[in-house]
Protein backbone atom coordinates (compact mmCIF):
# COMPACT_ATOMS: atom_id res chain seq x y z
CA UNK A 1 0.00 0.00 0.00
CA UNK A 2 2.89 2.25 0.83
CA UNK A 3 3.98 1.74 -2.61
CA UNK A 4 0.96 3.10 -4.34
CA UNK A 5 1.33 5.98 -1.79
CA UNK A 6 4.77 6.51 -3.07
CA UNK A 7 3.73 6.67 -6.60
CA UNK A 8 1.28 8.99 -6.33
CA UNK A 9 3.34 11.38 -4.39
CA UNK A 10 5.76 11.46 -7.31
CA UNK A 11 6.80 15.15 -8.72
CA UNK A 12 6.18 15.65 -12.66
CA UNK A 13 10.08 15.11 -13.14
CA UNK A 14 10.35 11.75 -11.63
CA UNK A 15 6.92 10.69 -13.74
CA UNK A 16 9.04 11.74 -16.56
CA UNK A 17 11.70 9.30 -15.53
CA UNK A 18 9.95 6.59 -14.80
CA UNK A 19 7.76 6.90 -18.03
CA UNK A 20 10.67 7.71 -20.07
CA UNK A 21 12.48 4.17 -18.40
CA UNK A 22 9.42 2.54 -19.24
CA UNK A 23 9.23 3.67 -22.95
CA UNK A 24 13.19 2.73 -23.52
CA UNK A 25 12.38 -0.83 -22.26
CA UNK A 26 9.59 -1.73 -23.85
CA UNK A 27 11.09 -0.03 -27.04
CA UNK A 28 14.15 -2.11 -26.22
CA UNK A 29 12.10 -5.23 -26.13
CA UNK A 30 10.34 -4.75 -29.39
CA UNK A 31 13.55 -3.22 -31.39
CA UNK A 32 14.70 -7.15 -33.13
CA UNK A 33 10.55 -7.54 -34.28
CA UNK A 34 10.63 -3.22 -35.63
CA UNK A 35 14.43 -4.44 -36.75
CA UNK A 36 12.94 -7.14 -38.98
CA UNK A 37 9.98 -5.26 -40.61
CA UNK A 38 12.08 -2.40 -41.37
CA UNK A 39 14.90 -4.93 -43.06
CA UNK A 40 12.53 -7.12 -44.81
CA UNK A 41 11.08 -3.51 -46.10
CA UNK A 42 13.96 -1.71 -47.17
CA UNK A 43 15.78 -4.87 -48.30
CA UNK A 44 13.80 -7.76 -48.89
CA UNK A 45 13.85 -11.17 -47.78
CA UNK A 46 16.67 -12.85 -46.53
CA UNK A 47 18.21 -14.95 -49.42
CA UNK A 48 18.42 -17.84 -46.41
CA UNK A 49 15.05 -17.58 -44.82
CA UNK A 50 13.51 -17.68 -47.86
CA UNK A 51 15.13 -21.00 -48.91
CA UNK A 52 14.45 -22.24 -45.74
CA UNK A 53 10.61 -21.63 -45.78
CA UNK A 54 10.73 -23.17 -49.11
CA UNK A 55 12.42 -26.40 -47.92
CA UNK A 56 9.81 -26.35 -45.11
CA UNK A 57 6.73 -25.75 -47.06
CA UNK A 58 7.95 -29.03 -49.79
CA UNK A 59 8.67 -31.22 -46.70
CA UNK A 60 4.85 -30.41 -45.16
CA UNK A 61 3.44 -30.86 -49.07
CA UNK A 62 5.11 -34.27 -49.07
CA UNK A 63 3.84 -35.53 -45.78
CA UNK A 64 0.68 -34.45 -46.70
CA UNK A 65 0.63 -36.23 -50.05
CA UNK A 66 2.41 -39.23 -47.41
CA UNK A 67 -1.14 -38.62 -44.90
CA UNK A 68 -3.18 -39.12 -48.04
CA UNK A 69 -1.95 -42.25 -49.62
CA UNK A 70 -1.33 -43.95 -46.36
CA UNK A 71 -5.53 -42.98 -45.43
CA UNK A 72 -6.35 -44.26 -49.12
CA UNK A 73 -4.25 -47.53 -49.13
CA UNK A 74 -6.23 -48.43 -45.56
CA UNK A 75 -9.24 -47.90 -47.02
CA UNK A 76 -8.33 -49.62 -49.85
CA UNK A 77 -7.34 -52.57 -47.43
CA UNK A 78 -11.12 -52.45 -45.21
CA UNK A 79 -12.80 -52.34 -48.63
CA UNK A 80 -11.21 -55.44 -49.83
CA UNK A 81 -11.47 -57.21 -46.22
CA UNK A 82 -14.96 -56.22 -46.23
CA UNK A 83 -15.28 -57.37 -49.31
CA UNK A 84 -13.65 -60.73 -48.65
CA UNK A 85 -15.48 -61.33 -45.49
CA UNK A 86 -18.42 -60.52 -47.80
CA UNK A 87 -18.11 -63.21 -50.01
CA UNK A 88 -16.95 -66.11 -46.93
CA UNK A 89 -20.53 -65.11 -45.99
CA UNK A 90 -22.62 -66.14 -49.24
Amino acid sequence: MRDLVDLLQMTRAEAFVVGLTMLLCVGGLMLPHFGNVIGRAFLGEDPAVRSWREAWARRRQERREQRIARKAEKRARRAERRDRLAAERR
